[in-house]
């Protein structure tokens, strides 16, 4: 551990094992220097170069900043020495290049050497015992009242292990309630390597970033902002293509039977958690809109290939879907909940009766 790390920290024995140091500049700093206002009293910073640019300035600088670093090298070695409790090892290794007097080693030596009451050893240690070594005082308590004789008895719950939580087991994604059913039936999402064009996944992603962007502005503006943003963030797709994307996502929010959901007091990704037949279910709703009557739930597919009619419609889709339906019928008891899946590969908006 370094000194600094062991800063705030004591323990009863310390040991500082090489307090030798052969150089006064540490061996990863360069040899050259740049002194900061706060101490060279200059109005910017001096970059002073390499040791063999002398000036007169540069050598000021260099012996008031060796002297900060000496200060600031005695000051470590204070909180090195005032970290042991009991006892302090203080040791030095040898090395090939010769120790210098501005080692931790020397000053504590040189320290130790000019008081009396040293002990020193053949082998060349010194040994210093402090006078406030011995047993600490302790003040006579016989007639006091016991700090304890207040405090009231620990109930017994206290040591009683806590009680096992009501459920368990972990959350479930209303998409993965098909599954866990063994009717896995989702249809697989197309490859990009399967030979169908590139713009097909692309055209996607645009429709669903639209169907999120758009709601949050009044329906006059809808028109401009799409082209914008196909302009600026769909280049890659043909101008054919972008128009008929912008035609699809305009004539979707405009939907007479969807059109709320569209709407500025529709929420987006709206988080929901509940428990369904003991199962805790938690998922996401892409677009939620919640009236005094009805309760309409929006679900994004994307680069899915859509069913051609409602009863085709993939059985874990379903699944999802009646969880979300029947977690907001519990919550808002009395309401119609309508629920419908939007397939962004066409896009094609297919509501959900029979659920």
């Amino acid at each position: 551990m370094t000194v600094h790390g062991a800063k705030g920290l004591q323990a009863p024995i310390v040991i500082l094992p090489d307090t030798i140091r052969t150089q006064r500049r540490p061996a990863n700093q360069p040899a050259f220097d740049l002194h900061w206002p706060h101490y060279s009293h200059l109005p910017c910073p001096l970059y002073t170069g390499r040791q063999d640019y002398s000036f007169p300035e540069r050598e000021r600088l260099d012996t008031l900043k060796q002297q900060r670093d000496d200060a600031e090298y005695r000051r470590l070695l204070y909180v090195a020495m005032t970290r042991a409790e009991d006892r302090l090892y203080i040791g030095g290794a040898n090395s090939l290049k010769p120790a210098i007097p501005e080692s931790w080693y020397f000053m504590v030596r040189d320290g130790l050497e000019s008081l009396a009451n040293i002990e020193r050893q053949e082998n060349g240690c010194i040994i210093y015992t402090g006078p406030h070594t011995g047993n600490a005082d302790k003040a006579d308590t016989t007639d006091n009242k016991s700090i304890f004789s207040d405090i009231p008895t620990i109930p017994d719950f206290i040591f009683l292990p806590p009680a096992t939580a009501e459920y368990q087991q972990s959350a479930v994604s209303p998409s993965r309630l098909a599954a866990l059913r063994e009717e896995n039936l989702v249809p697989p999402t197309p490859s990009p390597l399967s030979g169908q064009p590139a713009q097909r996944f692309r055209r996607g992603i645009v429709t669903h970033r639209l169907l999120e962007l758009l709601p949050a502005y009044t329906a006059d503006r809808h028109n401009d902002l799409a082209q914008l943003y196909l302009t600026q963030y769909a280049q890659d797709l043909s101008e054919p293509v972008r128009a008929e994307i912008m035609g699809e996502v305009l004539a979707i929010i405009q939907d007479k039977t969807f059109a709320p959901l569209f709407s500025p007091q529709a929420r987006a990704e709206v988080p929901i958690t509940g428990h369904i037949g003991g199962q805790l279910i938690s998922g996401k709703i892409d677009r939620l809109l919640i009236t005094d009557n009805e309760i309409l739930i929006l679900d994004y597919k994307t680069n899915r290939p859509p069913p051609k009619n409602p009863e085709n419609v993939p059985q874990a889709y379903r699944a999802q879907m009646q969880a979300y339906k029947a977690l907001l019928q519990g919550l808002y008891n009395g309401r119609t909940v309508r629920c419908a899946l939007l397939w962004t590969d066409g896009p094609v908006l297919m509501a959900l009766d029979n659920l």
